[in-house]
């Protein structure tokens, strides 16, 4: 019986700390600014990722925290990163500023909900782990190994658009018959089946891992909501690589015509 006491006192001091966390995160205004580029020449196709997050030219006390993972496989250049969003509903409007925080949910936005930790009690989406394991496998590399072209080209904009259709269905964003016509849906559905596939059989067994949501704001009040996008932070240790290497096990990639 004190073991199970215990136990529930040790619960209870995580949910307890974890909505302390919470509502120290939105007890002061929004602490990050970052520029969002998106760049349809090789890298993008229409209203999707890849975009390219970097720190805004603001002052230093307002660049993401140091940790935060720049310039990996995925990525153009040592101090940007690319990313995806995980919402469907919200937007921004690239080349663009925005105030950010950093979170384990998405904020706002109307599809996927399954709780209220944004600004005010509004509704919140925690990321699911199936996303940050396709995330984790194209910031190190992985996924360019198992195909996802690495070079800017056409043909990275196809699969940039899979990506981020498989991103929007395994967050409840969109469903198949609301994107029935999408060029890249087969491909989406096919990563989107092997992220489920990995989670389910525990192939990915990192959780969340490294990544989070990055939370964009059009102010630093958090009143004006933006699409939230991915983030990787801090990079990858030696233990998550391991789990990389099995979770890589039967990641295809298949053309279709």
């Amino acid at each position: 019986m004190q073991r199970t006491y215990l136990g529930l006192m040790g619960v209870a001091a995580m949910l307890w700390a974890s909505a302390s966390a919470q509502a120290d995160l939105y007890d002061s205004p929004a602490t990050y600014r970052i520029r969002i580029t998106q760049d349809t020449n090789g890298y993008a196709m229409g209203n999707a990722g890849e975009f390219t997050i970097e720190n805004a030219p603001t002052p230093p006390g307002e660049n993401l925290p140091a940790s935060v993972v720049f310039g990996a496989a995925s990525d153009k250049n040592g101090t940007s990163f690319q990313t995806f969003c995980v919402e469907y509903s919200e937007h921004i409007n690239p080349p663009a500023n925005y105030w950010a925080d950093i979170t384990e949910y998405a904020t706002g936005g109307n599809g996927g909900w399954d709780g209220n930790k944004g600004p005010g009690g509004s509704h919140s989406d925690d990321l699911s782990y199936g996303t940050a394991y396709l995330y984790t496998q194209f910031r190190t590399g992985a996924l360019f190994s198992a195909g996802y072209q690495s070079a800017p080209s056409f043909a990275r904009e196809n699969d940039a658009r899979a990506l981020q259709i498989a991103i929007w269905l395994l967050e409840g964003e969109r469903t198949e018959g609301q994107l029935a016509g999408e060029t890249n849906l087969a491909q989406g559905k096919i990563w989107r089946d092997q992220a489920v596939s990995a989670v389910a059989n525990n192939v990915w067994t990192a959780g969340l891992g490294n990544v989070r949501v990055l939370n964009l704001w059009g102010d630093a009040g958090r009143t004006e909501f933006r699409q939230d996008q991915l983030i990787m932070i801090p990079a990858p240790g030696a233990a998550l690589l391991a789990t990389l290497g099995l979770a890589m096990v039967g990641f295809v990639r298949r053309r279709f015509a």
